[in-house]
């Protein structure tokens, strides 16, 4: 079997809305003798349509739910966690796996891929993430028919890529960004088309008289797979970037088909499971009164958390590195995933890791109300390991130091987590606490959040926040606590009004 075989028919296929139990199946066609043939498809996912695989093959984005919601789940059903409310279509991933760009009531949206900082980006539907993640494209009728633009991923720029008397819909960039397939009714029936995007000439690709549409090229862009009704049923076929012969690789109904990424060399990336806050407690001091707690940050991923510091001599912090080992032996290095500090407090005379995690305390309806005042954290196995079945946890603890403890002109730095260890700080540590010296009596949402800006690269992002509900009485002006409710995976820990 080639590998340009297994590749064609490594796509998601999501069974229409109107089937009863709507899901995503996985089809891998037979290979006789260098041909290829459709077989019926395997059920991947009970639930969710309009699929898209992250880039590192690890997670799909999928509309499935009450309300047809935005959630990112594993293939095998696993770690389903809610991005953004409905209605929602046409998810895409960025090309590094932080962000997802979906259409929203005709709008185009960007959030970040942990569900937080959504933003209306433009007018349009259908969008598409280039490969080198500078642009979206995006299908509108803003200048009379529906032709496709682009915007830049980070807002503006907005550009008309086509114009004809027809309709464009479901563009998809080639591995390149050099050029767009996308459908067309221009020439009286649903075809798919070409579209060089620096000459901006066009050339059909499929012709026939049957509707065909949703393309998506190949992992190497050799060939495009799409949808036709040819045999009076949408099934998913794959014609060369050249144009040829077609091959119905995926029998129907179908909607728009996916390869999923299978990289040569794998990134071995950690996972951060933010655990809920635990040991809440109120303490005084001096007058006021804060909220303690212990924090934990579990490494459940495929790899272990290594980040570096580096700094010139002059210099009062260090740039952080992250070190990801590959499936190969190697490693790979990114740059300016945050920055080291050296703290002197009594509890913490060692380097910092800033803004690795932060705390929040909340009103019910989302509004921060207190943040905490921690400057860092040293990553290390020294105090605890993650709970429940780690599929790759390492019985040895290897991050065993002190983040150069006493050390406040060191040039380097080295901490992180092993596989199947957490990173946790007690609440009897120095900043574990928010302030409510002068938070009135009420309900409360304490957030747990790691990972606060995605700098650092995780198999997913969706598990980085935990949160507990909690009941503030003030008896005597003395504030009491007590916990509601706890709640894994999510930033809105809510409770039904009193």
């Amino acid at each position: 079997m080639t590998r340009l075989a297994t590749a064609v028919v490594a796509a998601v296929i999501a069974t229409p809305a109107a089937h009863a139990a709507s899901g995503l199946t996985f089809s891998r066609p037979e290979v006789f003798g260098g041909g290829v043939f459709a077989a019926p498809a395997k059920r991947l996912l009970a639930t969710g349509t309009q699929a898209a695989w992250s880039p590192n093959g690890v997670q799909l984005a999928v509309v499935a739910g009450e309300g047809a919601a935005l959630q990112v789940v594993d293939p095998d059903g696993r770690n389903r966690a809610l991005i953004a409310f409905g209605p929602v279509a046409s998810p895409d991933w960025s090309p590094d796996g932080r962000q997802l760009v979906f259409e929203r009531f005709g709008w185009i949206h960007r959030i970040e891929a942990d569900g937080t900082d959504e933003r209306r980006l433009t007018r349009g539907r259908s969008p598409a993430w280039s490969p080198g993640g500078r642009k979206i494209v995006f299908v509108s009728d803003r200048a009379g028919t529906d032709d496709l633009w682009s915007i830049r991923a980070a807002g503006g720029g907005v550009e008309r890529l086509t114009s004809s008397p027809g309709s464009e819909t479901d563009p998809a960039w080639t591995p390149d960004a050099r050029r767009l397939a996308y459908a067309t009714d221009e020439s009286g029936s649903a075809e798919i088309e070409l579209l060089d995007i620096q000459t901006k000439k066009r050339a059909p690709l499929t012709s026939g008289g049957s509707i065909a549409s949703n393309p998506t090229w190949s992992l190497d862009g050799r060939r495009v797979a799409y949808v036709s009704n040819r045999d009076a049923v949408d099934s998913v076929w794959s014609v060369a970037a050249r144009g040829g012969a077609t091959r119905r690789v995926a029998l129907g109904p179908a909607e728009r088909p996916r390869w999923r990424p299978s990289p040569d060399v794998v990134e071995l990336l950690p996972d951060l499971d933010q655990q809920p806050p635990t040991d809440l407690a109120v303490r005084s001091d001096h007058g006021r009164y804060g909220l303690w707690f212990t924090a934990a940050t579990d490494n459940v991923g495929i790899g272990p958390l290594i980040v570096s510091g580096l700094r010139p001599s002059r210099a009062i912090t260090m740039t952080a590195l992250q070190r990801v080992r590959l499936s190969d032996g190697g490693t790979r290095t990114y740059t300016k995933v945050g920055y080291w500090r050296y703290n002197h407090s009594a509890d913490h005379a060692h380097w910092h890791l800033l803004r690795y995690q932060r705390y929040e305390l909340r009103t019910q309806n989302g509004k921060v109300l207190v943040r905490d005042r921690k400057s860092g954290f040293c990553l290390g196995d020294r105090y605890g390991v993650a709970p429940g079945r780690v599929l790759n946890r390492i019985r040895r603890a290897v991050f065993v130091g002190f983040c150069n403890l006493h050390q406040p002109t060191a040039l380097t730095v080295d901490g992180g987590t092993t596989v199947g260890f957490s990173d946790r700080y007690h609440s009897h540590l120095d900043g574990q606490n928010v302030d409510i010296t002068n938070v009135p009596a009420g309900d409360y949402t304490l957030v747990h959040k790691t990972n606060t800006q995605l700098l650092i690269r995780e198999l997913r992002y969706s598990n980085n926040a935990a949160s507990v509900a909690i009941r503030l009485t003030r008896p005597n002006r003395r504030p009491r606590m007590r916990v509601l409710r706890v709640c894994r995976d999510s930033d809105q820990c809510l409770v039904a009004p009193r």
